[in-house]
């Protein structure tokens, strides 16, 4: 799997947030911004052989995306994939 470094992972998180956990973002917008995100972990993660690395790679950051938000806001709601 590729490393990211904690600049990376930030910028990707912050994206995530705005993407998915923003209120007052636009359908548009959200849907621009989730494109986005998903083009810089597909970047990030090239050149992998198999897209299913790729999904494998999109989920782990995901989860992890999601540990900090719980930690953040103990009421977070876990959303289910």
């Amino acid at each position: 799997m590729p490393e990211l470094s904690d600049e990376e992972f930030k910028e990707l998180l912050a994206l995530y947030v705005r993407a998915h956990r923003t209120p007052g973002v636009s359908l548009d917008e959200r849907h621009r911004l989730q494109a986005e995100l998903n083009q810089k972990l597909r970047d990030t993660a090239d050149p992998l052989p198999f897209p299913f690395v790729f999904d494998d790679f999109r989920h782990i950051i995901t989860d992890r995306f999601l540990e900090i938000l719980k930690k953040d806001d103990p009421r977070f709601p876990r959303p289910k994939f």
